[in-house]
């Protein structure tokens, strides 16, 4: 399994020493870099792209920090988790962080809320890597079943033989482990295969 980057920003040195300690205790997790200001942690993000950044309050709220995350808010794959004293009331600048650490948060809750960007994390790359294993026809395939087709209606709309269309979801079913069309939808609706609403 491939270790997931992490940049810590923090002001304080104790901070990034907690923090650091921290990550090296959970598997599968690499401390890439340490920042201390918003110009050092921006230029990291645009050359190293982490997987994860944890970010102070002190760093969020320099000028150079907010400018970035608001002009590369959606672009940004970077996930964010935000380190507050308390509670957070700047309800514009949240909607940058993917989660949100309280200094008097106890160690189990804070690797808690670590763990559960990094499950989301991997959870992305595992739906990219599956869609990459199905060809572009088999892409098809999957789509016009996950709208509910037989596959009389598959080969019909993409002109292939009907026993094409059995072989392509043996092949389907084999690469992703899913074996109900109810499975395969939701797959193609993760995936961006097909919208919700043409269902």
């Amino acid at each position: 399994m491939s270790k997931t980057n992490v940049v810590i920003a923090a002001n304080s040195f104790l901070l990034r020493c907690g923090l650091f300690h921290t990550i090296e205790q959970l598997p599968n997790m690499l401390v890439l870099k340490e920042t201390e200001n918003a110009f050092q942690t921006v230029r990291l993000l645009q050359k190293q792209k982490p997987d994860i950044l944890l970010i102070d309050n002190f760093v969020i709220e320099e000028k150079e920090m907010t400018d970035f995350l608001k002009k590369n808010s959606g672009k940004l794959k970077t996930k964010i988790i935000a380190i507050f004293p308390n509670e957070y009331k700047n309800l514009e600048a949240a909607k940058f962080f993917n989660e949100t650490i309280f200094l008097n948060d106890n160690k189990a809750f804070c690797i808690k809320k670590i763990q559960k960007v990094v499950n989301s994390l991997n959870k992305n790359k595992e739906s990219v890597k599956e869609t990459s294993e199905l060809t572009e026809r088999e892409k098809a395939v999957l789509r016009i079943i996950a709208l509910g087709k037989t596959n009389k209606e598959v080969a019909e709309e993409l002109f292939i033989s009907l026993h094409t269309v059995v072989t392509h979801r043996k092949n389907i079913t084999k690469k992703l482990g899913i074996k109900t069309v109810s499975g395969l939808t939701v797959f193609a609706i993760i995936n961006k295969l097909i919208e919700i609403n043409e269902l």
